[in-house]
């Protein structure tokens, strides 16, 4: 991250090369992150908060008194889902609630790819931001505030408290893991709006499924009372899934690393020298026509459903990363992004401002997050359906302590057996 201490660097420095040298069970930052983020109770907590708090605003999505609201689409995904997400990694002491450290975020968000160039003196007010963040962050887990955090948070603190990280410098790399949260999150749930709603097929036929999970009740005064269960759009909607992982495979722009341990002459071509980089770029896998098909660079929402397409290894998908780096985080989101999106499937549309759908292109992005921002943004009307008038929803999360998701692969990229919650 940015001014940390020399401490830290040493610390960093033994890290580094513990994990690189010593077997694949030394302790780390990554490790740390994977327990409490892998189905179970703790990541069931972090879920249920997100969910409530996507709940409790979703009235609001469009203004109170109003049928409809006009938006630029990325900025309103942005607006609405900043603060279930970091409510549910951060719970109760979680900064970004406030309207002003939010703008703090983003100046320091936008700055980033600069930063990491080295231009910090170029936005400085970017790295003011930061600063400004970690410090109020340090002070809240000075007092114990990390005990009213997710157990990713406390996991997290633990860990760096432990192996004695200046509270300051350790504070900053908890705040920064909301990059990494918001930086794909957000994106992600964008293009996978837009591709739902941009093709009337893949709204209906996914629309039809989510539907199918809706249970019908009436509450003690008659009223109409609509549940959705969250685990069930992940264990039985194959086309709703399928959806959601194409836009992964097809928008994702980031890079596989690894370093090379020794000299190797790979495939007899390539002499890869020890300690060099390789970077394996996710398009390049992605829209490998002999993996994918002769349509690799077109979005198939039900490419992951289609049982009449050759299999692909779950190896060739890797928007999550996968063996070391494998996201730790990805149940968290994918929960969050199923849950967004089946929300606004059954009780919303989205018309684009002159009544064609323009897919923006992403070109332009800059390449420190896995899923890119669009290069415009679009202009929508969104508008609430008329059959949703009078109705009370609830939004719900069984146990999903044993359940996988469809196509969830372990960090060897073998695909997991789906079993019952």
């Amino acid at each position: 991250m940015f001014n940390i201490s020399p401490l830290t660097k040493q610390l960093q420095k033994a890290e580094s090369d513990a994990w690189r040298t010593g077997p694949a069970h030394v302790p780390s930052p990554a490790h740390a992150q994977f327990k409490p983020l892998a189905p179970g109770k703790d990541l069931d907590d972090m879920n249920r908060i997100m969910l409530k708090s996507l709940e409790e605003s979703m009235d609001g999505w469009v203004p109170r008194g109003s049928q409809s609201r006009r938006t630029q689409l990325f900025d309103w995904v942005k607006e609405v889902l900043v603060v279930p997400t970091t409510n549910g990694v951060y719970g109760s002491e979680n900064l970004l609630r406030d309207p002003v450290a939010r703008k703090k975020y983003w100046t320091f968000f936008d700055g980033i790819p600069t930063i990491i160039k080295g231009g910090g003196f170029l936005v400085k007010d970017s790295v003011a931001a930061i600063e400004f963040l970690s410090s109020t962050w340090a002070s809240v887990l000075q007092n114990g505030g990390h005990k009213n955090h997710s157990r990713f948070i406390q996991k997290l603190f633990e860990y760096y408290n432990e192996r004695n990280f200046p509270l300051k410098d350790s504070s900053q790399f908890i705040m920064g893991s909301s990059v990494a949260v918001l930086g794909n999150t957000l994106p992600t749930a964008f293009w996978f709006v837009i591709h739902l709603y941009s093709d009337r097929k893949v709204f209906e036929a996914c629309r039809e499924e989510v539907l199918a999970q809706v249970v019908h009740s009436s509450d003690a005064d008659g009223n109409s009372v609509r549940t959705v269960d969250i685990t069930a759009l992940k264990v039985a909607c194959p086309l709703f899934h399928s959806a959601f992982k194409e836009v992964l495979r097809l928008e994702a722009v980031g890079s596989g690393i690894r370093g090379v341990e020794e000299d190797h002459m790979l495939d007899g071509k390539y002499l890869l020298r020890k300690d060099a980089l390789v970077f394996m770029p996710l398009v390049s896998q992605h829209f490998d026509r002999d993996r994918w098909g002769a349509d690799a660079e077109e979005y198939c929402y039900d490419r992951f459903a289609d049982k009449t397409r050759p299999r692909v290894s779950n190896i060739s998908f890797r928007s999550f990363g996968g063996g070391t780096t494998l996201c730790p985080g990805r149940h968290f989101a994918t929960t969050e992004l199923l849950a967004f999106a089946a929300m606004l499937l059954l009780r919303f549309d989205i018309i684009p401002k002159d009544g064609k759908w323009v897919v923006p292109t992403s070109l332009n992005a800059e390449m420190t997050t896995n899923m890119p921002a669009p290069d415009f943004d679009v202009d929508v009307e969104i508008r609430k359906r008329s059959d949703d008038e009078g109705i009370k929803w609830v939004w719900k999360l069984s146990e999903s302590e044993h359940a996988a998701m469809l196509g969830d692969q372990d960090e060897h990229g073998n695909e997991k057996v789906q079993t019952d919650g």
